[in-house]
């Protein structure tokens, strides 16, 4: 029994530390279709606008991706614009 438990102790401790988000993992800014935003946002990183932005958006040289029904009120600054709709 303790080798069982010795064992899991071990491969649950593999297991979980391999699915820890680490600071220079990639992410994602959303924001959702029912939300609304005031202010500017500066990011590395994709963000993806499903609502309404009021204010500018500099992401160095990340993708800005504007849903159909999105909306941007400001300057955008991106190495890569997507727009749908």
């Amino acid at each position: 029994m303790i080798i069982i438990l010795y064992t899991l102790y071990f491969i649950g401790e593999n297991m979980f530390s391999k699915g820890k988000i680490k600071e220079s993992d990639s992410t994602t800014t959303i924001i959702s279709k029912n939300t609304s935003f005031v202010g500017d946002i500066s990011s590395g990183e994709k963000i993806i606008i499903h609502g309404k932005i009021n204010g500018n958006i500099n992401t160095n040289n990340g993708v800005v991706f504007i849903d159909k029904g999105g909306v941007v009120n400001g300057r955008v600054l991106c190495e890569k614009m997507i727009l749908n709709g």
